[in-house]
């Protein structure tokens, strides 16, 4: 295992392809998310002209979608010839803010430290 110090500063087109990690994760997650609603739906239990059928349905769609636009657009921002002139950032003072510790964590390049508890992170 490599830990790389917090402190420590990193090339930006790195620290991006992490955030593009996370917005595919992401991606996954609202899968899960999309199927359990429809199989909510589909139980009959929710009202054929409840909001949730049209409105929230497109909502989750609307929201995959935005995500993967935004993993396109970091992957052609971390590719740009502007990349390559910008100064190493200092990984601390970008993570600093970051509420959950999973994710700065791997943000900040703590990759193999392993969660906390069982995954659920309660706020």
């Amino acid at each position: 295992m490599s830990f790389q110090d917090p402190s420590s500063h990193i090339a930006a087109d790195k620290l991006l392809f992490r955030v593009e990690q996370e917005l595919a994760g992401c991606r996954n997650l609202l899968v899960k998310v999309e199927n359990a609603v429809e199989t909510l739906l589909q139980s009959g239990n929710i009202a054929a002209d409840h909001p949730l059928h049209i409105i929230e349905m497109q909502n989750i769609d609307l929201l995959d979608q935005i995500l993967a636009d935004l993993i396109l657009f970091i992957q052609d921002l971390a590719a740009s010839d502007s990349m390559i002139n910008l100064q190493p950032v200092r990984v601390n003072q970008v993570v600093r803010r970051i509420r959950l510790a999973a994710l700065r964590n791997r943000i900040a390049g703590f990759a193999h430290l392993p969660d906390e508890g069982d995954g659920v992170e309660l706020f």
